[in-house]
């Protein structure tokens, strides 16, 4: 099934894939009439998907949401991410491709009854599609990204989060598009834990196991970078040792410098001949006092211009970012003069800047 056909049954019109009754309406409402000129579910759809045929397989940058924070599981929120930082967008460019429409009581089909996956599929898909497509999130997206890459593969993509979940799927239809035409490949990750658990309380995919279930996938382990990381069961030692992979820790970056992470991440990156990266961003990579309103907010980490600072060394080497996440931006849990939503959009304007060079 092609990307455009699974679109019109999995994806929505942004803002419309978090349900919202009257917590967020006039918010998704305000997003839809700046994006379409009207708040008419009935137009809104219509101009998204005739904009989605205009843009899709151009150079525009492809803008997906997530709008899901069950994988989470700590201190939630982050399903309202994506709408609030749509908002602060300035790149006019986009080929918009919506929302996840999502069912927030699901995580994957793995993890949903038989019982339950054909009473969501009867209410939502046609009579002939039920037994093809997915109804949980994550499995949604891990469709969508198969089918995007596949019929788009010169097209950059940017997802919004949503919780940290959302990665391997996007990370998986990437890799498995990219390696078919011999591309050599890394992942470059900001955050302050590792993500590298290989199931947590016996859930295989979540926001704590992406990055362990990613390393299956790339050429070698070293293949991924961690930068920023000081919240884990295990020291850096254990990790690099065990899974073979490279970290940055937030202590070592601090006592060493900007300057020598930078130069760490460009060499470890041209030593092993990558040419493109996936760029993940967890917010929470921040220091706690400069993004407090996320779901494991974590003090001692790196500084916003720190971040933004690496993303343009990056866009001025011979490293090329062709897909990306921002991830774990929880307005919600935003307190009184919380700038969190301000230096995410920073380092949100400068994603899409290396996205679209």
């Amino acid at each position: 099934m092609d990307f455009l056909t699974l679109a019109a049954h999995l994806l929505s019109p942004p803002g419309s894939g978090i349900h919202t009754v009257s917590n967020g309406k006039e918010r998704k409402e305000q997003l839809q009439k700046t994006l379409y000129q009207s708040n008419q579910a009935d137009i809104v759809e219509q101009r998204w998907k005739q904009q989605l045929k205009d843009q899709l397989g151009t150079k525009n940058l492809a803008l997906l949401s997530y709008p899901c924070d069950t994988g989470a599981a700590i201190t939630r929120g982050s399903n309202w991410g994506p709408l609030y930082l749509r908002q602060l967008i300035q790149s006019k460019n986009l080929c918009d491709l919506g929302d996840v429409a999502v069912i927030p009581q699901l995580l994957s089909d793995e993890d949903t009854s038989e019982q339950t996956k054909q009473r969501i599929a009867m209410e939502r898909y046609p009579q002939e599609l039920r037994d093809q497509l997915p109804v949980a999130p994550l499995s949604i997206l891990k469709t969508i990204a198969a089918a995007f890459f596949q019929d788009y593969p010169d097209q950059p993509l940017l997802t919004l989060g949503g919780d940290h979940s959302l990665s391997y799927p996007i990370v998986h239809g990437w890799l498995k598009r990219k390696k078919r035409e011999k591309k050599k490949l890394g992942i470059l990750h900001f955050d302050a834990h590792t993500d590298l658990m290989p199931q947590r309380l016996g859930i295989q995919h979540c926001f704590a196991t992406w990055a362990y279930h990613a390393l299956a996938e790339l050429h070698s382990a070293q293949h991924l970078l961690q930068v920023g990381i000081r919240s884990s069961a295990q020291n850096q030692q254990y990790w690099q040792q065990n899974l073979g992979l490279r970290q940055i820790w937030a202590n070592e970056f601090r006592h060493k410098g900007l300057d020598w992470a930078q130069a760490q991440i460009l060499e470890h990156f041209e030593k092993l001949g990558v040419q493109e990266l996936y760029l993940s961003v967890d917010i929470d990579a921040l220091d706690s006092e400069y993004a407090s309103a996320t779901g494991t907010a974590e003090a001692n980490g790196l500084f916003p211009h720190e971040i933004i600072q690496i993303l343009q060394t990056l866009k001025a080497s011979d490293l090329v970012i062709t897909a990306a996440d921002l991830v774990e931006v929880a307005p919600p849990l935003a307190k009184e003069n919380d700038e969190t939503l301000s230096w995410a959009q920073l380092i949100l304007e400068q994603m899409i800047g290396n996205l679209e060079a």
